[in-house]
């Protein structure tokens, strides 16, 4: 959301995110450019739906899912446009999210179609890690990894506080092992997205291509 935000806002992300720290709110900083909260509200909701429609002509969301969530984008993001502040990052959902399945098919050394495709079948990655002879608690190790590496990278651009850092990793071995163990294909949560508009796009944050380490 905070590269579509500062497209919208002519400004770059750096500056936005200063702007946020400093107390002000998305709406504050688009009035002191001439930019109605309205007017912003309908780009980033735009920018939303083009990430969408994106996602599910790939076959990563369905056209319900989009339904679905577009039908509160409305609420959810002029509650975002008036918080003050810089918003807490979540990387459990949305992009993030996507950005597991990447690392996940890293992990298992199989392209993101074919892992998508198997676990519409109603397998969990557990079950197709342990197909290619890799344990649970090996595949649970590399996603935890993955995203500590992604946290720490967050962090050191200034988009994430070491604070939140540590609250985020102090739940992710519990959250990611429940990942792993869920059959079928995990619901995508589009309402939170710390760094850019475009749901369903490939970012770098949590992008990983270490390599498994295998437990034959």
């Amino acid at each position: 959301m905070f590269k579509n935000a500062a497209t919208a806002l002519n400004v770059d992300q750096k500056t936005l995110i200063s702007d946020l720290k400093s107390g002000k709110s998305l709406a504050d900083i688009a009035s002191s450019k001439g930019i109605s909260k309205s007017t912003l509200i309908s780009t980033l909701i735009s920018a939303q739906k083009t990430a969408l429609d994106k996602a599910v002509s790939n076959g990563k969301l369905t056209a319900d899912q989009e339904t679905k969530i577009l039908a509160n984008a409305n609420t959810r993001i002029s509650k975002m446009v008036d918080q003050k502040g810089l918003p807490k990052m979540d990387f459990n959902r949305g992009k993030d999210g996507f950005r597991m399945f990447k690392n996940a098919a890293t992990a298992l050394n199989v392209d993101q179609k074919t892992l998508i495709n198997d676990l519409k079948s109603g397998k969990s990655l557990a079950d197709i890690a342990s197909s290619k002879g890799i344990s649970k608690s090996t595949l649970i190790s590399n996603l935890v990894a993955a995203q500590k590496a992604a946290l720490d990278k967050a962090v050191s651009n200034g988009k994430l506080t070491a604070d939140q850092e540590t609250k985020i990793l102090a739940n992710a071995t519990t959250r990611i092992t429940k990942m792993v163990d869920q059959k079928g294909l995990p619901k995508m949560d589009f309402k939170r997205d710390g760094h850019r508009g475009g749901r369903g796009e490939r970012g770098s944050e949590l992008d990983h291509s270490s390599k498994p380490n295998r437990q034959r």
